[in-house]
């Protein structure tokens, strides 16, 4: 089973990490902080506690997808993802941060980490200049 590393706990990182743990992936959610990660958290489980309500889930269901999930403000962890999402702030100089370190910890397969993610990312980032 793959493993899913997200940078940035805001929505639609904390959404995403919903996402791949239902579908039964293990996620590392990044965040730069504590308070960050908690509201990220707190998102989760807002998703959880509505898709019980609707009853689009159970509460096994939703223990499942807690396990899943990892929460971390050390991007060690990245180190065994199969594939990182990147999901923070619009801030170039914080994304160009993010992208080298993430690239000193992630495996070195056929290229760099930052190969792999900087598709994803440039299709994504709308209004930010990608060739900076």
């Amino acid at each position: 089973m793959l493993k899913i590393g997200i940078l940035g706990p805001g929505t639609m990182g904390s959404s995403i990490a919903y996402l791949a743990a239902s579908c039964g992936f293990d996620v590392v959610l990044y965040g730069r902080s504590d308070t960050s990660l908690e509201k990220g958290k707190d998102r989760i489980e807002k998703i959880i506690s509505g898709g019980i309500k609707r009853g689009k889930i159970t509460e096994k269901d939703a223990e499942k997808i807690r396990e899943k999930i990892e929460y971390t403000t050390d991007l060690n962890p990245f180190v065994d993802c199969d594939i990182v999402i990147e999901s923070v702030a619009e801030d170039i100089e914080l994304k160009k941060d993010i992208f080298r370190r993430i690239d000193m910890i992630c495996p070195k397969k056929n290229g760099s980490c930052y190969e792999y993610i900087y598709e994803i990312y440039n299709r994504n980032c709308k209004r930010l200049q990608t060739s900076r």
